[in-house]
Protein backbone atom coordinates (compact mmCIF):
# COMPACT_ATOMS: atom_id res chain seq x y z
CA UNK A 1 0.00 0.00 0.00
CA UNK A 2 1.19 3.61 -0.25
CA UNK A 3 1.33 5.69 2.58
CA UNK A 4 1.32 9.64 3.06
CA UNK A 5 0.74 11.46 5.96
CA UNK A 6 -1.85 14.30 6.16
CA UNK A 7 -1.36 17.53 6.99
CA UNK A 8 -2.16 17.66 10.46
CA UNK A 9 -0.25 14.53 11.03
CA UNK A 10 2.44 16.13 13.81
CA UNK A 11 5.40 14.51 11.87
CA UNK A 12 4.38 14.90 8.55
CA UNK A 13 7.23 16.73 6.32
CA UNK A 14 9.99 15.04 8.59
CA UNK A 15 9.06 11.19 7.44
CA UNK A 16 8.98 9.72 4.03
CA UNK A 17 5.87 8.56 2.13
CA UNK A 18 6.10 5.89 -0.19
CA UNK A 19 5.29 1.82 -0.28
CA UNK A 20 5.32 -0.21 1.45
CA UNK A 21 4.06 -3.90 2.96
CA UNK A 22 1.86 -3.09 6.55
CA UNK A 23 3.99 -1.88 8.89
CA UNK A 24 5.26 -3.99 11.93
CA UNK A 25 6.13 -2.43 15.29
CA UNK A 26 10.21 -3.19 15.76
CA UNK A 27 10.25 -3.37 19.27
CA UNK A 28 7.14 -5.55 19.93
CA UNK A 29 6.32 -7.22 16.76
CA UNK A 30 2.89 -5.64 16.94
CA UNK A 31 1.11 -3.87 14.44
CA UNK A 32 -2.15 -2.46 14.75
CA UNK A 33 -4.27 -0.53 11.46
CA UNK A 34 -5.84 2.55 12.42
CA UNK A 35 -9.58 2.69 11.62
CA UNK A 36 -11.31 6.15 10.35
CA UNK A 37 -12.72 6.03 14.03
CA UNK A 38 -9.12 6.40 15.21
CA UNK A 39 -7.56 9.13 13.01
CA UNK A 40 -10.76 10.89 13.57
CA UNK A 41 -9.95 11.15 17.07
CA UNK A 42 -6.10 11.27 16.48
CA UNK A 43 -7.15 14.50 14.18
CA UNK A 44 -9.08 15.98 17.28
CA UNK A 45 -6.58 15.21 19.85
CA UNK A 46 -3.73 16.61 17.87
CA UNK A 47 -5.82 19.90 17.38
CA UNK A 48 -6.24 19.60 21.48
CA UNK A 49 -2.64 19.61 21.52
CA UNK A 50 -2.24 22.56 19.77
CA UNK A 51 -4.76 24.41 21.32
CA UNK A 52 -3.23 23.87 25.08
CA UNK A 53 -0.79 27.00 25.80
CA UNK A 54 3.22 25.78 25.78
CA UNK A 55 3.55 24.92 29.43
CA UNK A 56 0.55 22.52 29.02
CA UNK A 57 2.24 21.11 25.88
CA UNK A 58 5.91 21.03 27.43
CA UNK A 59 4.64 19.04 30.47
CA UNK A 60 2.63 16.69 28.16
CA UNK A 61 6.00 15.52 26.53
CA UNK A 62 7.34 13.70 28.75
CA UNK A 63 4.22 11.86 29.53
CA UNK A 64 3.73 11.25 25.75
CA UNK A 65 7.09 10.22 24.72
CA UNK A 66 6.90 7.44 27.48
CA UNK A 67 3.67 5.99 26.67
CA UNK A 68 4.65 5.83 23.04
CA UNK A 69 7.31 4.09 24.46
CA UNK A 70 5.77 1.87 26.55
CA UNK A 71 3.13 0.39 23.92
CA UNK A 72 6.56 -0.54 21.50
CA UNK A 73 8.27 -2.35 24.55
CA UNK A 74 8.15 -6.21 24.74
CA UNK A 75 10.18 -6.07 27.54
CA UNK A 76 7.41 -5.88 30.77
CA UNK A 77 10.23 -4.56 32.57
CA UNK A 78 10.66 -1.50 30.82
CA UNK A 79 7.11 -0.66 29.60
CA UNK A 80 6.14 -0.79 33.45
CA UNK A 81 9.36 1.64 33.88
CA UNK A 82 8.05 4.00 31.23
CA UNK A 83 4.33 3.68 32.51
CA UNK A 84 5.88 4.81 35.87
CA UNK A 85 7.25 7.37 34.57
CA UNK A 86 4.34 8.81 32.36
CA UNK A 87 1.98 8.37 35.28
CA UNK A 88 4.32 10.51 37.51
CA UNK A 89 5.05 13.33 34.98
CA UNK A 90 0.96 13.26 34.43
CA UNK A 91 -0.10 13.21 37.93
CA UNK A 92 2.79 14.42 40.37
CA UNK A 93 4.18 17.45 38.31
CA UNK A 94 3.31 19.84 40.42
CA UNK A 95 4.55 17.67 43.55
CA UNK A 96 8.00 18.20 45.46
CA UNK A 97 10.36 15.59 46.02
CA UNK A 98 9.74 14.71 49.52
CA UNK A 99 5.61 14.62 49.26
CA UNK A 100 3.34 11.47 49.48
CA UNK A 101 4.28 10.72 45.73
CA UNK A 102 2.11 7.27 45.35
CA UNK A 103 -0.81 8.04 47.44
CA UNK A 104 -0.88 11.19 45.86
CA UNK A 105 -0.80 9.34 42.60
CA UNK A 106 -3.24 6.65 43.26
CA UNK A 107 -5.90 9.64 44.31
CA UNK A 108 -5.21 12.07 41.94
CA UNK A 109 -5.77 9.52 38.66
CA UNK A 110 -9.12 7.81 40.49
CA UNK A 111 -10.29 11.05 41.07
CA UNK A 112 -9.53 11.97 37.30
CA UNK A 113 -11.28 8.95 35.54
CA UNK A 114 -13.48 7.79 38.56
CA UNK A 115 -17.09 8.38 37.64
CA UNK A 116 -18.52 7.15 41.16
CA UNK A 117 -17.25 6.25 44.93
CA UNK A 118 -17.13 2.65 43.24
CA UNK A 119 -14.78 3.59 40.13
CA UNK A 120 -12.80 5.81 42.37
CA UNK A 121 -12.21 2.75 44.64
CA UNK A 122 -11.43 0.19 42.39
CA UNK A 123 -9.01 2.94 39.78
CA UNK A 124 -7.00 3.63 42.72
CA UNK A 125 -6.31 0.22 43.40
CA UNK A 126 -5.00 -0.38 40.59
CA UNK A 127 -3.10 2.68 40.18
CA UNK A 128 -1.44 0.99 43.64
CA UNK A 129 -0.23 -2.14 41.62
CA UNK A 130 0.98 0.19 38.59
CA UNK A 131 2.83 1.92 40.91
CA UNK A 132 4.10 -1.11 43.12
CA UNK A 133 5.11 -2.87 39.36
CA UNK A 134 6.34 0.12 38.81
CA UNK A 135 8.39 0.18 41.57
CA UNK A 136 9.62 -3.43 41.60
CA UNK A 137 10.93 -2.94 38.09
CA UNK A 138 12.91 0.59 38.93
CA UNK A 139 14.29 -0.95 41.94
CA UNK A 140 14.64 -4.84 40.93
CA UNK A 141 14.82 -5.45 37.07
CA UNK A 142 11.97 -8.17 37.94
CA UNK A 143 8.50 -8.37 39.20
CA UNK A 144 8.02 -10.97 42.38
CA UNK A 145 4.98 -12.35 40.27
CA UNK A 146 3.83 -12.72 36.54
CA UNK A 147 0.27 -12.13 37.89
CA UNK A 148 -1.47 -9.46 39.55
CA UNK A 149 -4.05 -9.53 42.18
CA UNK A 150 -7.12 -6.95 41.30
CA UNK A 151 -10.01 -7.83 43.78
CA UNK A 152 -10.45 -11.56 43.35
CA UNK A 153 -8.95 -11.58 39.85
CA UNK A 154 -5.77 -12.79 38.93
CA UNK A 155 -4.55 -10.87 35.62
CA UNK A 156 -1.31 -11.87 33.31
CA UNK A 157 0.77 -9.00 34.18
CA UNK A 158 1.06 -8.07 30.65
CA UNK A 159 -2.30 -7.77 30.67
CA UNK A 160 -2.31 -5.78 33.63
CA UNK A 161 0.39 -3.13 31.64
CA UNK A 162 -2.20 -2.87 28.89
CA UNK A 163 -4.85 -1.54 31.44
CA UNK A 164 -2.06 1.02 32.29
CA UNK A 165 -0.96 2.26 28.55
CA UNK A 166 -5.33 2.42 28.57
CA UNK A 167 -5.83 4.63 31.42
CA UNK A 168 -2.28 6.59 30.73
CA UNK A 169 -3.84 7.24 27.67
CA UNK A 170 -7.19 8.34 28.98
CA UNK A 171 -5.87 10.58 31.09
CA UNK A 172 -4.12 12.56 28.62
CA UNK A 173 -7.44 12.76 26.41
CA UNK A 174 -8.89 14.19 29.82
CA UNK A 175 -5.96 16.77 29.87
CA UNK A 176 -6.26 17.52 26.03
CA UNK A 177 -10.03 18.05 25.85
CA UNK A 178 -9.49 20.88 28.89
CA UNK A 179 -6.41 21.61 27.33
CA UNK A 180 -4.91 22.17 30.59
CA UNK A 181 -3.52 20.05 33.57
CA UNK A 182 -6.67 20.09 36.50
CA UNK A 183 -6.83 21.89 39.59
CA UNK A 184 -5.76 19.29 41.67
CA UNK A 185 -7.51 19.90 45.20
CA UNK A 186 -10.77 21.42 43.54
CA UNK A 187 -10.54 18.32 41.90
CA UNK A 188 -9.89 15.82 44.92
CA UNK A 189 -12.34 18.31 47.37
CA UNK A 190 -14.92 18.01 44.23
CA UNK A 191 -15.37 21.46 43.31
CA UNK A 192 -15.90 22.92 39.54
CA UNK A 193 -12.08 23.43 38.21
CA UNK A 194 -12.94 25.34 34.86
Amino acid sequence: YWSELEEWVPLNGYTGSGFSYVPIEVLSGSQYLFSKADLLEARYLYGQFLSCSENTRTKLRIPLARLTQAVGSSNLVDKALDLGLALESLLLNDLGSNEQLSLSLRIRGAWLLGEDANDRHRLERIFKQLYHYRSQAAHRGKFDKDRVKIDSDLIPIQDFLKTGEELWAAIIKKILEKAKFPEWNRLILGMSSN
